[in-house]
């Protein structure tokens, strides 16, 4: 029954669409990554960048998995008082795209992670979630609702 809610969540307004542009652009984006992850490989040693990009990637899935821990229990504090706070939805969206862009490897997506992760930086894109997805928030919050 998830699934076919998921997949179901997916034809709708062309999600589908939507999710392979986003895949095809991140591919497009770690092409110059891994260029530079051989380059800096040649000129520093293969498993001292391995290493580097094991621990980038292991301390921001550390910081992340904090960060939405913390969020969601607050998110989960106002849905069960019956309040309603979409920045709280979009703050948790940004959280997963920093955590996204601090797993892959790469050095470029690490430092953009780091950046969309800075409070201001990451109030601005919550806003910019929230707008592009103030519908999605509203089914979201009455489910969490009506099973919290």
């Amino acid at each position: 029954m998830i699934l076919g809610l998921a997949l179901y969540s997916l034809t709708k307004r062309n999600t589908l669409l939507r999710v392979l542009l986003s895949l095809q652009g991140v591919a497009i984006m770690l092409l110059p990554e891994i260029l530079l992850l051989f380059y800096l490989a040649q000129l520093y040693g293969k498993l001292l960048i391995l290493a580097i990009v094991c621990a980038t990637s292991l301390g921001g899935l550390y910081l992340i998995t904090n960060s939405i821990f913390h969020a969601t229990k607050k998110m989960q504090g106002s849905i069960t008082d019956g309040v309603f706070r979409k920045n709280e939805f979009g703050i948790l969206y940004t959280l997963l795209l920093c955590g996204l862009l601090l797993i892959l490897p790469g050095f470029i997506t690490d430092i953009i992670g780091l950046f969309i992760y800075l409070p201001p930086i990451r109030l601005m894109v919550s806003k910019i979630f929230t707008q592009r997805l103030s519908a999605d928030i509203r089914q979201a919050y009455c489910y969490n609702k009506l099973y919290s």
